[in-house]
């Protein structure tokens, strides 16, 4: 089963200072900063899930691709992906 935490960034114990810093801050598609790590079960891949808006994103080599449900295994908060996926798939092109 993937991994959701409530806190995504270790911090040191001498007053909040981080470890590593995140590669992605805000969603690309409503700009919340509501987004948490979620390790996918068979890859180990890090997604990032904006609670906001139900996307999901995948930062690797300095871009950032929106995940395809189906190819997140093990994520809790797939139902919801899914349903979020499917509505922006069927909006016509911009």
């Amino acid at each position: 089963m993937a991994n959701v935490s409530d806190n995504p960034e270790p911090s040191l114990n001498d007053g909040g200072e981080h470890l590593f810093g995140r590669p992605l801050s805000d969603c690309p598609a409503c700009n919340s900063d509501d987004l948490v790590p979620v390790v996918e079960d068979q890859s180990q891949d890090v997604h990032f899930f904006c609670r906001a808006c139900g996307r999901c994103w995948h930062v690797e080599l300095g871009f950032v691709h929106r995940v395809i449900p189906p190819t997140c295994l093990g994520c809790p908060e797939r139902a919801r992906c899914e349903e979020v996926y499917a509505a922006d798939q069927s909006r016509p092109a911009r």
